[in-house]
């Protein structure tokens, strides 16, 4: 009802203005002094104060459109309406006295929607939808007097619920979750920021860690936890930054390292342990500045070096167990170039290293100084894997930051199961292939980015569509099919999708027939072949989301090498001629191709525990 009356008073107020425009004079002001560039058009009635009264717009310098709407005794009135530069709609609602009034629209620059809610004289009330940029809903709920009110929901950009929080004055319990819809974390949101306890969780279930926020930040006792419940790491936050004594341990229960932080930065003595409790490293530092000694489980030294502001900087020494000089390196600002060296002196490998890591391309040596090989350092999962025999060990790092809460893993990557991964069947084809006498169809059972088996059929007919009984006397045509079992070794998705490599082991059998002609005879004659073989393949694959449901495109080169079974169903060497074009010889080389689409689906999400590590 009140809307009613505003709606009314409003349209009441408009009917004046409109009326008093008649008496209105129009001006314009411009962004250069030569007034070429127009800046504002608008109307005042009291030209002495300029009062505004009427139609206004605004322009940006391009001179495209960046506001337009109507004053009315000075104070924006009715319908109003911002743009971008590109001249898509900003947004959009409803003045009355100079204040907004009613729904209100806003919009990304695509032109998709941002948000939609009632705004009365700047405060959001009733219900307010909040949109991704590709459309999908993100959150919605109701405000009352500008404060997050009742029930509110998030969901992912993907779709399917990200959260869910039940708000009392702005405050209340958010809970938001995997996609798989196992909880992820709790606690206190208050006007918009995380407040009081809260807790995460590992999509198994089990506590990840726990701590207090204060309006947004961290603050107090944080604990880290793996998996199986063992603590992981403990200590303090003060205004978000890490401060006290903190522990950080191994998932056996041993400790890992031990020292004080201040500003968030390593602060005073630290000390780093081996599982088995031998010291492994020794720190002496200034809020992260100062040096560091690591050891063999020995007690011998393995590389000395200097911190400054929590990176390696300046010269570094690195040892082998009997003492020799293993490399040196000079950091600045944690980048540094390495040089590794043979027992004799003479160099082994050079490298850069940045921030404890090797980067870009190393370079190995023989005794003799002639290159032997260049490399580059392959991460996954916070390791580095080297690809090669060598045993490099240089720019190493104190291992007491914050967990990261990632295993690490000696398996390979393909054959890692992952919590939250996407599992899935594929089910793919293409009819276009029946153009050239083959329809393939296949499925794949699908673990995301890693791991793929395909059991593909292919159908043969040529001609495909047009009936044997038809074919011209002399014609070969053929039927059979082929039986392909696939493993995919599948990278991580890219924006053109994700590359694999694989193998197959597969059976193929064709039955060729040709009628003789009348001179020879009318009998149908026939003939044999059948492959085993196996082969390597290369492709990449294109989906809508790798870790979601929906269309995917296939796309497969490869060779292979076999057997053949050629059998005649004839004796007479008369009809040799028909199978002249067939090769039949017994050593068969396959050439793979392939474009299919097919569609990813039956989701279900991994949550087995992943398996520990060391």
């Amino acid at each position: 009802m009140l809307l009613v009356r505003r709606f009314v008073v409003l349209s009441f107020f408009m009917i004046i203005t409109s009326l008093a425009n008649a008496q209105s004079v129009k001006r314009r002001t411009y962004y250069d002094a030569e007034k070429t560039v127009v800046k504002e058009e608008f109307y005042v009635y009291d030209t002495i104060r300029n009062h505004l009264d009427g139609p206004f717009t605004s322009y940006y310098l391009s001179g495209k459109i960046k506001s337009i709407g109507d004053y009315g005794f000075n104070k924006a009135t009715g319908v109003w309406e911002y743009f971008y530069e590109n001249g898509n709609l900003k947004s959009t609602g409803s003045f009355m006295r100079g204040k907004t009034l009613g729904i209100w629209e806003y919009f990304y620059e695509n032109g998709n929607k941002r948000s939609e809610g009632i705004l009365d004289d700047g405060v959001k009330g009733g219900h307010w939808t909040y949109f991704y940029e590709n459309g999908n809903i993100k959150s919605e709920g109701e405000y009352f007097e500008g404060e997050k009110e009742s029930s509110w929901i998030y969901y992912y950009e993907g779709g399917g619920i990200k959260a869910k929080a039940e708000f009392n004055n702005g405050s209340g319990l958010y809970k938001e979750y995997y996609v798989s819809g196992d909880l992820k974390m709790v606690g206190l949101n208050h006007l918009g920021k995380s407040d009081s306890l809260w807790t995460y969780y590992y999509q198994t279930g089990e506590k990840m860690a726990e701590g207090y926020y204060d309006d947004g930040i961290k603050t107090g006792t944080w604990k880290y936890y793996y998996k199986n419940g063992a603590l992981s790491a403990e200590g303090g936050f003060d205004k978000g930054n890490t401060i006290g004594n903190w522990i950080y341990y191994y998932e056996s229960g041993a400790k890992s390292s031990e020292g004080l932080k201040k500003n968030g930065m390593k602060d005073g003595y630290w000390k780093m342990f081996y599982e088995t409790g031998e010291t492994k490293g020794i720190g002496d530092l200034d809020e992260g500045t100062g040096e560091y000694k690591e050891y063999y489980t020995s007690g011998k030294l393995k590389v000395t070096g200097h911190f400054k502001d929590g990176q390696n900087d300046g010269h570094w020494t690195y040892y082998d167990e009997e003492g020799h000089v293993e490399g040196i390196a000079d950091f600045e600002k944690g980048i540094g170039d390495y040089e590794g060296y043979y027992l004799d002196g003479s160099i082994k490998m050079e490298g850069r290293i940045s921030n404890g890591r090797r980067v870009g391309e190393w370079i190995l040596y023989d005794h003799d100084g002639e290159i032997a090989g260049k490399y580059h350092p392959v991460y996954r999962e916070e390791n580095d894997v080297w690809e090669h025999d060598e045993d490099v060990t240089p720019g190493r790092k104190l291992e007491y930051d914050k967990p990261d809460y990632k295993f690490k893993n000696n398996r390979s990557r393909f054959f890692t199961p992952v919590v939250n991964e996407y599992e899935g069947v594929i089910i793919g084809g293409n009819p276009v292939f029946s153009l050239f006498g083959l329809l393939p169809i296949g499925i794949e059972y699908y673990r995301q980015e890693r791991l793929g088996y395909e059991l593909e059929y292919i159908h043969y007919r040529k001609p495909f569509y047009k009936s044997h009984a038809g074919i011209d006397p002399g014609d070969l045509y053929n039927n059979g099919f082929e039986v392909l079992l696939k493993q995919k070794f599948y990278f991580p998705d890219e924006n053109y999708g994700m590359f694999y490599f694989g193998h197959l082991v597969g059976y193929k059998y064709l039955k060729y027939d040709a009628l003789p002609d009348t001179e020879v005879g009318s009998e149908v004659v026939s003939a044999d072949v059948r492959n085993y073989f196996y082969g390597l393949i290369i492709g990449d694959r294109l989906t809508q989301s790798p870790g979601n449901a929906g269309i995917t495109l296939d796309v497969y080169f490869g060779f292979g090498l076999g057997v053949k079974d050629y059998q005649k169903r004839y004796s007479d060497l008369v009809y040799d001629r028909y199978f002249n074009d067939i090769h039949q010889t017994n050593i068969y080389v396959p050439v793979f191709f392939g474009i299919n689409i097919g569609y990813l689906g039956f989701k279900k999400y991994h949550t087995t525990p992943v398996p520990s590590r060391k």
